[in-house]
């Protein structure tokens, strides 16, 4: 988990494909009211580089539709 600078708060999981060479990058707001149009001008190069620092492996389950 971590913050957007107005203070929205989402977490974000990487999901990798085809050995480790290649992945998906999955960011979801944690407040259900919160769209993800308000996270979207926040994600850039340096903010994914940034969740790459801080990403530790955890086992989760993901339904994605």
């Amino acid at each position: 988990s971590t913050s957007a600078p107005n203070d929205l708060w989402y977490n974000f999981i990487e999901l990798p494909y085809h050995g480790e060479s290649i992945s998906m990058l999955i960011a979801l707001p944690t407040e259900n009211s919160t769209p993800l149009s308000a996270i979207i001008p926040h994600i850039s190069t340096k903010t994914i580089d940034s969740w790459m620092s801080i990403m530790v492996p955890k086992r989760v389950q993901v339904i994605l539709p």
